[in-house]
């Protein structure tokens, strides 16, 4: 067809659509001469001849994510498809020609100085030159749409069929041809050239495309999980988020990916609410197979608190609840840690915990704070029933920090029996000495929690952590912390003791309560080689002649003090060397509160303060609250001060900022041994590798 003028074509349009079109808005100008719009008419068919389609769409006032909402309207939907959304309006723009949903959106307005037809030719030209590949699954589109009956048989058909006077223009065909043209013969051949991926990568003559998986899914399933778990954002940071997100739309992309997907995703459970259970189980109802993925079901995060129900409500709904539980525990037979917490133990009764200790894959239990009478006896009645029964070979860390109400025979019964034990934590329970040493000789235990147990005796305690071979040699993290105006645990003799059988493997010591004096420096200072937190609480201590000594001995202090106090100091990776060949200190954090030599001034302004670059890598002094108060309105008057105040819940910290122009990467605390926590001076040992969070960071880092 020839084409025309752009007055004559208006004209013709006008004409054609003066009966069958409504009446304009009155909001739109109208133009004043035919000169005018002849014009405007003579600039539109220009820029759509001249320019890439793309760019054409950016005068529209929609898009087709909106479109595709509107249900129930008559309007088009979209098809599964490979198009993107400026692709997708194109189809919409040749399938549903003058319409009302055309009109209504803005999208043609009338098309002014030509028909339908004369447009959509331009726009498919602009592709077949620009674009031929993006035109192709255009056409496929519109050729999907025909089939499926989408374009002609609607109310306003007859309309349609007016404005496509020569339809046989539009065949399919005839444009496909157009791109066979445009591609040439030996892309045209290649049909698989034209696919899902972005049309940049296809039309790179480098990289061609072959049928099949892709790359991605051509990977071991081992792989995919050991991928897809980078993906997961770890739940601690926010337990209410969504941290699956981008997890299940991997798992949604190809068949390929969805089993290794769906491993990652149920591998640990955190369930942070009632209803957050609820759905959990619907979906272990849902399918079989999901229970076999839990590896964790954490509740470290779960609060009943907030949600405006009494105990009668939440026990007539599916909701978290001993029957519930016990089903969740049946489906879950390769489950290997179990997380609670006060918050749950009303729920834990004798055939859970029965269930839980039974699991024959078990490896982690963390009882934190349960302590309610209704768990006290469900746990006392089934550790009972382990006397006659033989050893946990497969538990292997094992919590009830802060576990009060359970009396000293659960822990007789139960502890002789964790013959590969590695990780325990009975912080202020009642295990006694007894207890503590019936641990079998075959358990290697890295991780120790004796804090404040008021029924150990100092003797028992030396004598295990001295000659018991579970732990003489492989202790990692030790926290023998007292309360010295309720129970001291270890006298001097008991410190220098312990002080002397300690191993090289440890990397944390808490002594907080016991008897330290100078006497014991000599001893702390070969463990400072390797230690990197120690607890001194209420040791009798002087900061200056005592605790410096730890970074640097008395000989070195004096030499710089001569020489004009020059210092020395390198802390690579926490160990550096000092001038007389010997190797300097490894400690990060200090718990020096309740010293009463450890004041505001003496910290920061004698000459034995602990602020200057000799006592590198030290980073955290955990002081008293009266200490912190001082330090806090001396430092409201320094803009950028070297060390700064932090505070959480209970306690607080005197932290050193990180040096200006320092070479050094900084130390964000991770470390192996802390499993998860990055913060120093933990006071509750993890029983699995996560972030720390909910309950659990409670009980770590702001209880005193």
């Amino acid at each position: 067809m020839a084409p025309t003028s752009p007055t004559d074509s208006g004209q013709n349009q006008n004409a054609l659509t003066r009966k069958t079109q409504p009446h304009r808005p009155d909001t739109e100008a109208p133009f004043k001469s035919l000169e005018e719009l002849a014009s405007l008419h003579h600039k539109l068919d220009r820029r759509h001849l001249l320019q890439p389609p793309e760019d054409m769409s950016q005068t529209r006032k929609f898009s087709y994510a909106s479109v595709k909402e509107e249900l129930g309207d008559g309007l088009p939907q979209s098809f599964e498809s490979s198009l993107s959304s400026k692709d997708l309006e194109e189809v919409e723009w040749i399938a549903w020609p003058c319409s009302q949903w055309c009109k209504s959106k803005g999208l043609c307005s009338f098309h002014w100085g030509g028909s339908h037809e004369d447009h959509v030719r331009n726009r498919l030209e602009g592709y077949a030159r620009s674009n031929p590949r993006a035109l192709e699954k255009i056409l496929d589109e519109l050729d999907k749409r025909r089939a499926a009956q989408k374009l002609f048989n609607l109310p306003f058909a007859e309309e349609i069929t007016r404005v496509h006077p020569r339809p046989a223009d539009f065949s399919l065909e005839i444009w496909r041809e157009k791109v066979r043209d445009s591609l040439g013969p030996r892309e045209a051949l290649n049909e698989t050239a034209i696919d899902d991926f972005d049309d940049a990568v296809s039309e790179c003559p480098e990289c061609p495309q072959s049928p099949g998986p892709s790359y991605l899914e051509s990977m071991p399933e081992e792989i995919l999980e050991l991928i897809f778990s980078h993906v997961t954002v770890d739940h601690t940071a926010d337990p209410y988020a969504r941290p699956h997100v981008d997890l299940v739309s991997c798992s949604l992309a190809s068949k390929t990916l969805y089993p290794a997907a769906l491993r990652v995703m149920y591998r640990h459970v955190s369930i942070p609410q009632s209803r957050a259970f609820s759905k959990f189980m619907r979906s272990l109802r849902e399918n079989d197979n999901v229970g076999e993925m839990v590896q964790w079901l954490d509740f470290s995060h779960y609060s009943n608190m907030g949600f405006g129900k009494d105990r009668t409500t939440t026990n007539q709904t599916p909701f978290l609840k001993p029957e519930t539980l016990n089903a969740c525990l049946d489906m879950l037979p390769n489950l290997q840690a179990f997380l609670v917490h006060e918050h749950v133990d009303d729920e834990l009764d004798i055939n859970v915990i029965s269930k839980v200790f039974g699991l024959p894959l078990i490896q982690a239990l963390d009882f934190c704070a349960c302590s309610s009478r209704s768990f006290a006896e469900a746990f006392t009645a089934v550790t009972s029933r382990l006397s006659g029964t033989g050893p946990l070979h497969s538990l292997k860390r094992l919590s009830l920090h802060e576990c009060t109400t359970l009396q000293e025979p659960v822990f007789e019964a139960l502890l002789p029996r964790l013959v590969n034990l590695t990780h325990l934590d009975v912080a202020h329970t009642l295990i006694n000495d007894t207890a503590l040493l019936s641990i079998p000789p075959t358990a290697k235990i890295t991780h120790l929690n004796l804090e404040r147990c008021t029924h150990l005796t100092g003797p028992a305690v030396v004598n295990f952590l001295t000659t018991h071979p579970a732990v003489k040699e492989s202790i990692v993290y030790l926290n023998l912390a007292s309360d010295s105006s309720r129970h001291r645990l270890l006298t001097e003799e008991d410190v220098r003791q312990v002080l002397n059988s300690l191993p090289p493997t440890l990397r944390s010591l808490n002594l907080g309560g016991a008897r330290v004096n100078a006497t014991h420096i000599p001893s702390l200072k070969r463990l400072a080689t390797h230690v990197e937190e120690l607890g001194l609480r209420g040791a009798s201590l002087s900061l200056g002649s005592d605790i410096k000594r730890l970074f640097k001995s008395e000989d070195d202090t004096e030499s710089a003090s001569s020489s004009g106090n020059s210092e020395s100091a390198s802390s690579s990776s926490g160990n550096s060397e000092l001038s007389n060949g010997s190797t300097a200190t490894a400690i990060r954090y200090l718990d020096l509160s309740d010293i009463s030599s450890v004041t505001q001034m003496s910290l920061s302004y004698s000459p034995s303060s602990l602020v200057g670059t000799d006592t590198l890598p030290l980073e955290v002094v955990e002081l008293g609250p009266d200490v912190l108060q001082e330090i806090k309105r001396r430092n409201a008057h320094i803009k950028r001060p070297d060390w700064v105040v932090k505070e959480l819940g209970r306690r607080g910290w005197f932290v050193r900022q990180p040096i200006e122009g320092g070479v050094e990467a900084i130390d964000d605390g991770w470390r192996p041994w802390k499993m998860g926590a990055r913060w120093w001076g933990m006071r509750k040992v993890p029983m699995v590798d996560q972030d720390v969070g909910g309950m659990y960071g409670y009980f770590m880092f702001k209880r005193s």
